[in-house]
């Protein structure tokens, strides 16, 4: 902190103070990257992720003690709040996909879908015990647990499950990688091997791999 991203025409600032406690957060919104002006919001607790719903509007996730997601208007005006849903636990919050109407947050080892009515955001549960997930243009898979194996998930853009696809665990750290025709699966256990798991989309063949290499399990956040 402090990170700047740009969305409808506005630079976003969004800043955390490590030294106040509770992790008081401030949101600059103006035209100008390098003027310090226009709309600023503070609120009393630490933002964890922020997105743009594509309508001059963008949800904020808070985790922490309460978590919350809030709906707000690029003026700073709040059109709607919702944090009965969330269970109280201090997990963390990231958003996987957003449009006009609806989003999707990894809350801990859950997927929410959100949608966004005009001044009510209405929560549910779409999939537990979540290992990895990642988006793409039209939804986005990811990793479960499920009867004491693993399964890949794959949601469309509404929050439909399309397929489920069942496999043996590889390992202790997950990462999904896809493209328009696969998916890949990488797992790490040792630190010092990879394993890998291709699933053609298309005909649902399977193939296992292997990479003598370690993988580098970090967290990637765009945002552009």
């Amino acid at each position: 902190f402090p990170v700047t991203i740009r969305r409808f025409n506005r630079f976003i600032e969004i800043s955390r103070s490590s030294i106040l406690s509770g992790g008081v957060s401030q949101i600059r919104i103006s035209k100008d990257m390098d003027v310090q002006s226009g709309t600023i919001l503070s609120y009393p607790f630490p933002i964890e992720d922020i997105a743009s719903t594509g309508k001059q509007s963008m949800l904020i996730a808070v985790a922490g003690q309460y978590a919350r997601i809030m709906h707000i208007k690029s003026s700073g005006k709040i059109i709607a709040t919702d944090s009965i849903s969330f269970p109280n636990r201090r997990d963390t919050m990231h958003f996987i996909l957003a449009n006009d109407s609806m989003a999707f947050v990894r809350y801990g080892d859950d997927i929410l879908s959100l949608n966004l009515g005009p001044n009510e955001i209405t929560t549910q549960t779409i999939a537990s015990q979540v290992l990895a997930v990642e988006s793409h243009a039209s939804g986005f898979h990811c990793i479960a647990r499920r009867a004491g194996g693993l399964i890949i998930r794959s949601f469309n853009e509404r929050g439909q499950l399309i397929k489920e696809t069942p496999f043996s665990p590889m390992g202790s750290m997950y990462r999904i990688q896809s493209t328009e025709h696969s998916i890949l699966v990488l797992s790490t256990a040792t630190g010092e091997s990879t394993n890998g798991f291709l699933l053609d989309i298309k005909t649902g063949k399977q193939e296992m791999l292997f990479f003598p290499g370690s993988l580098t399990m970090a967290v990637y956040r765009d945002w552009e």
